[in-house]
């Protein structure tokens, strides 16, 4: 199969890869032109043009924190081998940020708030675009209302199902807060009107982040769309406090490094408390264990499930600045 690939990029690419080898879910290709990374992409052909060219406006505008596809003899900027598409993009050395440094958070922070201010303009804003926020925030809490029943008639039901019922009315009362905090501040009204909306990478993890030669390059667009970015602005927030036990002191070196870069910013942060309460990461582990039906060992589950219960004390103690009347499990 390696071979057959080999053969593919090279034709598809004009390359004379001498060797792949896997790394980290992807691979790295040595070819006479230099060092590439090939990675095998779940979205479709015009998500991918439309993330293409995006990318390209951004890093056009003098971002240089995204480095776009390369594109195929044909033009496209992806190969089709054995009915998967596969992008290639110039190979990047370095690290990956320490989410619990301060320091390496704000520098973080910034990236993302340089990304977030650049202007796109009105063509490519409305391709590829996020699902509607609030009805997809209300379609979960839908979800998570759902679980009991649903784990009730599930062949079977084993511990781990039990613990996710048991759990799954603490974190449903926090996803009708989020929503009920939300509707009072009219966000639903917000996104339809003057919502800020831009290119959205939204997988916000150290691993996507390389520092190569002091320089800070986001790396892995699977998941990109046009979104609102006070959302991914919260889910960076969300994934900076879950690495640092949820510490409520945090937020504020964040802010202002994030608004440093973007200022325009600060009237949005009224959203944030709501965002950040709803359950995001219980919701994402039922979803994946219900509806996507992945294929995790059981051992792997409980791992998940017991590394949220366990920071769920601190994260209940941070909502409480906000939410007090939020009562502990």
């Amino acid at each position: 199969m390696m071979e057959q690939l080999k053969a593919a990029v090279n034709s598809e690419y004009g390359l004379t890869v001498s060797a792949i080898k896997p790394f980290h879910g992807v691979w790295r290709l040595i070819s006479a032109q230099g060092v590439f990374c090939l990675k095998r992409m779940r979205c479709d052909s015009q998500q991918l043009i439309s993330i293409h060219r995006q990318i390209c406006q951004i890093a056009g505008s003098g971002f240089r924190g995204l480095l776009p596809f390369l594109t195929a003899r044909d033009g496209r900027p992806f190969m089709i081998f054995r009915q998967q598409h596969f992008t290639v993009s110039p190979w990047l050395s370095g690290t990956n940020p320490d989410f619990t440094n301060l320091n390496q958070l704000k520098k973080t922070a910034e990236l993302w708030g340089r990304l977030h201010s650049v202007a796109l303009p009105p063509d490519l804003l409305v391709l590829n675009p996020a699902p509607d926020p609030w009805e997809e925030l209300q379609a979960k809490t839908r979800f998570l209302a759902s679980l009991p029943a649903r784990i009730r008639d599930h062949h079977n039901p084993n511990r781990i199902d039990r613990s996710l019922a048991t759990w799954s009315g603490h974190f449903l009362t926090q996803a009708e807060l989020s929503l009920k905090y939300l509707k009072e501040l009219k966000y639903d009204v917000w996104l339809t009107g003057s919502a800020a909306r831009g290119f959205c990478h939204n997988d916000p993890a150290p691993r996507n982040i390389i520092i190569h030669n002091q320089n800070w390059y986001l790396i892995d667009f699977e998941l990109s769309r046009i979104g609102v970015l006070l959302n991914e602005w919260a889910l960076l927030i969300g994934r900076a406090l879950q690495a640092n036990c949820w510490d409520y002191e945090l937020i504020a070196p964040l802010f202002e490094s994030y608004r440093g870069c973007r200022n325009q910013a600060t009237e949005e942060f009224k959203f944030l408390p709501g965002l950040l309460c709803f359950p995001r990461a219980f919701w994402r582990l039922c979803s994946q264990r219900f509806e996507e039906s992945l294929q995790w060992s059981e051992r792997h589950f409980q791992s998940r499930l017991w590394e949220l219960i366990h920071a769920e004390p601190q994260r209940v103690k941070l909502l409480q600045h906000w939410f007090r009347e939020l009562p502990q499990k």
